[in-house]
């Protein structure tokens, strides 16, 4: 019971039979708790929400056994009885003192000494009252570890007892106690069968083990109620009883489970005939189920363009370079860690896994890269749409299949190997039985000793010592059609149609959509959810100037629970724009109806810095926005803010005035905990990453810069300059946190005080008429000195034709093709700066004269529409 998005089977399977004309809804558990729906290839996709209410009640609620029975029956027992146990301490504690005052005469007591009867009565009382306060505290710390013992039993049970629960449940209760030790399947049925009861559908698929009981049900439930027949197709993914990873206990469940239902469902449909075998043999099944193979469609193998994901580029390697890659779910049977460790005997080779999300398993995987010395060696790349998984892979020299051997993995050809055939990859594969035997009969690839890293290496080396000969299996003719999903869609489609006796006409043929795909006249994009400094709202509003083919949307949290505009917020035609209240931006419901309404509305999303678009409801919504958004077909994007992207080890390297100079300091070490974070997120993200500042392409290589913009117009000043009789000095008072500005200000102060300059501080959160008026009264605007950078304020003052001071690095302004024209200065060196300007007033012209012409060619919105236009029409166009 999945949530639908990484299981290509079953959105195959689903598109498949909506595209011969049959009315598909395709039912998974929904990961936000609500219902949602969705498309995928003409299915229709509803996500259930399935509340574990029945499986909570069992695990919190009850206790079994001796040690269960001791302890506590819930957490909320255990928590009341804590506090009344610390309320008891604290009342014998009370108690004692007012006894032992009464004793020594003292306090309230204090001149009533008490007679003989009744210093007897209290020592009396006083060990009454130390005996009770023990008893329950020693009551509450023995039911305290119980429970604990009871927990870590039930979590960790030895494994002799293990078995022995496990032998006792598939030999004396029914279905091998399924009802009993999965209350999972009851809330799973409770939650799907209404859904199914208002579907009254004519033929259930049920893939995979957790869903033939509740199918089976559902679909007699449904024949009662319509009087026609509702048949059922038990579609076997796996064998139950080779899954390592199950206890004995639901080893026994799982096999029970289908035991008892197995031969309730009309058919069986599995993935390979070995397995199709073993199902007839073990349950006596009256006919062999039917096989369907994972095998991609042909029309994804001949799927190509320049907007196609390319697993090379998504990892930065040459073409020249060899990548072996693993596409697929990552843990300790699939045997990846061999993989890894092949890597110390094959120089020059890079390996590539093909992960959906970054967790424990995976980061044992790169414990073994960094153990073996091949850390810069190893990549992670993201998943991406079922339809691009081929060209994706294609790219890449090897396809690996490094599993270990277990039974599940010698039963059939999965999935990842017709997709590395479809890509055209020569494969290499460990010594499990029916892969090995494919590939050595087809000469498609070399088989190595299962974890054994030196013999996978020595395969891989002859792979690559004659690649083409491999690889020329997959021009015989015929070969690939063999193995591609429009033959598996036939035998579908026949055992569809026998079953029910129905057949509907197929949908008219048309070029085929990716999964979840709308087609879009136009390109859209929609920008969130940060808008720092107005900056999304620019390129949105340059994007709709420059490119009048797309449109374009800002979503913006507000800082507060009110619908006023942002200060410095300029009037003017502007794009579409939601504001979101805080309140809103955490509730589940509103983030549901947000992700359907741009997977409806946009073509691409480009996302601020590591935020969701959808709210904070959940720790985890950016990756739900992806996954959703994947699935819906659109393409997304980061951007990056300068808060988002420093690594504070190369800023320390660059800039001698460094805000990070000190390791230790907070600021420092929370900047290195965002950016590792960011890193992390970038390793499995394999869409578009943008800068907002030039420095930040130092720190984040692969990235494109997307220019701060602003309209010009709006900041040009007609005042000249230096026509007063000192110079006008302003120096914003709310700048960067990063910026000290007590250095600064105290030379602004002393040349004020000698004459030399005005000094003026500037708020740079003035709205926007107040700011222009401001910075065209100055003559000179200095802007930041230890970022390394120059920021929004410092390109309205150059197209305001100021004179701008600041510290960019020299790597910053080699980069940038034109002059830049802020004149240099450090926090140590600005004093003289300053005279120099005043001093030499043409140099300070020309460099404010300079300005305009700089922003005009990078910073009017021109050059943010050209970049974004390569993210919306070259994806676009492979969409098409």
């Amino acid at each position: 019971m999945n949530h639908i998005t990484g299981d290509s089977r079953v959105q195959k399977i689903a598109a498949s039979m909506a595209k011969a004309g049959w009315d598909v809804y395709l039912l998974g558990r929904s990961a936000t708790g609500l219902r949602e729906t969705s498309t995928i290839g003409g299915a229709k996709v509803i996500w259930v929400p399935a509340p574990m209410n029945f499986a909570r009640y069992r695990k919190e609620l009850t206790r079994r056994g001796v040690l269960g029975r001791i302890g506590f029956r819930h957490a909320g027992d255990e928590r009341a009885d804590r506090v009344y146990t610390r309320f008891v301490r604290r009342d014998t504690q009370a108690e004692l003192y007012w006894i032992r005052d009464e004793l020594r005469a003292e306090g309230l007591f204090a001149g009533r000494r008490p007679g003989p009867l009744r210093r007897t009565r209290l020592r009396v009382r006083a060990r009454y009252l130390r005996g009770v306060e023990f008893a329950i505290r020693a009551r509450h710390a023995g039911k305290r570890w119980a429970t604990r013992l009871h927990e870590r039993f039930r979590r960790e049970p030895p494994p002799l007892w293990a078995r022995l629960r496990g032998f006792a449940f598939r030999t004396f209760w029914r279905g091998g106690g399924w009802r009993r030790t999965q209350p999972q399947f009851i809330d799973w049925d409770w939650a799907f069968s209404q859904e199914i009861d208002q579907l009254q559908p004519d033929i259930i698929h049920a893939h995979d083990i957790t869903t033939i009981g509740l199918a089976a049900r559902a679909a007699r439930r449904v024949s009662a109620v319509t009087r026609r027949p509702c048949k059922v197709i038990y579609d076997a993914h796996e064998l139950i009883t080779g899954v390592q990873t199950y206890t004995p206990e639901m080893r026994a469940a799982y096999t029970g489970l289908e035991a008892e239902y197995i031969h309730r469902v009309d058919r069986v449909l599995t993935v390979s005939p070995t397995l199709a075998r073993i199902l007839k043999d073990t349950y006596r099944l009256r006919e062999l189920p039917a096989v369907v193979t994972n095998c991609p469609p042909l029309a994804n193998s001949q799927a190509s363009g320049p907007g196609m994901p390319n697993l090379r580029r998504t990892v930065g390697l040459p073409d020249d370079v060899p990548v072996l890659v693993y596409s697929g779910w990552v843990n300790h049977d699939r045997g990846i860690h061999t993989m890894v460790e092949a890597l110390q005997y094959l120089p020059g080779v890079h390996a590539v896994v093909v992960a959906n999300i970054r967790n424990h398993r995976l980061e044992a995987v790169e414990a073994v890269a960094e153990r073996c010395g091949v850390t810069d060696r190893f990549h992670v790349a993201p998943y991406v749409r079922t339809d691009q998984v081929v060209p994706y892979l294609s790219s890449a020299t090897i396809g690996m299949i490094p599993l270990l051997r277990v039974p599940n993995h010698e039963l059939s050809l999965i999935t990842k190997y017709y997709e590395y055939m479809h890509a055209r990859l020569p494969i290499v594969v460990s010594d499990v039985k029916t892969m090995s035997e494919f590939t050595r009969a087809t000469g498609n690839g070399e088989v190595f000793t299962a974890g054994d890293p030196r013999s996978l290496a020595e395969a891989v080396k002859k792979v690559l010592a004659d690649r083409d000969r491999y690889t020329a299996v997959y021009d015989r003719p015929g070969f690939l059609e063999e193995h591609c999903w429009e033959r598996q869609e036939k035998v579908l489609v026949e055992l569809y149609s026998e079953l029910t006796g129905l057949r509907p006409e197929p949908l008219p043929p048309t070029r085929p959509a990716p999964a979840g795909r709308k087609r879009y006249d136009k390109p859209s994009l929609v920008i969130g959810p940060r808008d720092v400094g107005g900056q999304a709202e620019e390129w949105c509003r340059s994007v709709e100037r420059f490119l009048p083919e797309a449109r374009a949307e800002v979503i913006t949290l507000e800082p507060v629970d009110h619908e006023a505009p942002e200060a410095g917020e300029e009037p003017g035609p502007a794009p579409r724009r939601q504001r979101i209240q805080p309140r809103t931006w955490r509730e589940p419901e509103w983030a549901a109806e947000q992700r359907q309404h741009i997977g409806e509305t946009y073509s691409h999303v480009l996302f601020e810095g590591l935020h969701a678009i959808t709210g904070e409801s959940t720790d985890n919504a950016l990756e739900q926005d992806l996954l959703a958004f994947r699935l819906e077909g659109l393409h997304t994007g980061i951007v990056l803010h300068p808060e988002d992207a420093i690594d504070p080890r190369l800023h320390r390297e660059l800039h001698a005035d460094s805000p990070f100079a000190d390791a230790g300091a907070p600021t420092a070490r929370a900047q290195l905990d965002r950016y590792l974070k960011l890193r992390g997120f970038l390793s499995t993200f394999s869409g578009p990453v943008f800068v907002t500042t030039p420095d930040l392409l130092d720190h984040v290589p692969d990235a494109r810069w997307l220019p701060l913009s602003i309209d010009p117009q709006r900041w040009r000043s007609g005042r000249e300059l230096f026509t007063a009789d000192r110079p006008v000095v302003v120096y914003p008072a709310t700048t960067n946190p990063l910026e000290d500005r007590a250095e600064v200000e105290t030379v602004l102060r002393q040349l004020d005080a000698e004459g030399r300059i005005e000094y003026r501080p500037l708020l740079d959160t003035l709205p926007a008429e107040e700011l222009a008026e401001q910075l065209a009264s100055a003559d000179i605007v200095l802007d930041e000195f230890r970022t390394g950078s120059y920021s929004l304020l410092a390109v309205k003052a150059m197209a305001a034709g100021r004179v701008v001071v600041g510290h960019v690095g020299e790597t910053t302004r080699a980069r940038l093709l034109h002059r830049l024209p802020i004149v240099e200065a450090t926090r140590s060196c600005l004093l003289d700066a300053l005279v120099a300007l005043a001093d030499d007033l043409p140099r300070a012209r020309s460099a404010a004269a300079a300005g305009p012409a700089f922003v005009a060619r990078h910073h009017d919105g021109s050059a943010a529409a050209q970049v974004l236009a390569e993210f919306l029409t070259q994806q676009a166009s492979a969409e098409g």
